[in-house]
């Protein structure tokens, strides 16, 4: 028997991990985020009972710093989703067919031709 079906799906992307030293977060992230979270980290350490490094107080305001650049991440990558159900080229195209844009450049409908 042959008929058509719908089949739902969900279609997930997402960045890839930040594995080595040189692997770029996404745009929306801050750097420095990583830099206080590692540093809050760092400072807790202690590597015996005289090291010059420990510092819970300094641990705790980088550790402020880094929650709050969680926060702006998070917020951020809020705002570029909702950024792309505001403005969606693709249905505005979509609708028109392949034979109107076979006749109608996308690009000068858009402004950005060079």
């Amino acid at each position: 028997m042959t008929s058509e079906k719908q089949l739902p799906f969900i279609f997930t992307k997402q960045w890839p991990e930040l594995v080595e030293d040189t692997d770029r977060p996404p745009w929306f992230i801050n750097p420095t985020l990583f830099y206080h979270g590692a540093l809050a980290d760092a400072l807790r350490y202690r590597a015996g009972k005289d090291d010059p490094f420990h510092n819970p107080r300094l641990a705790d305001d980088y550790e402020q710093r880094f929650q709050a650049g969680v926060v702006q991440a998070s917020l951020a990558d809020e705002e570029k989703a909702q950024r792309a159900y505001e403005f969606a080229y693709h249905r505005v195209f979509g609708a028109f067919g392949a034979n109107f844009l076979q006749s109608h450049d996308p690009d000068v409908m858009q402004g950005t031709w060079t």
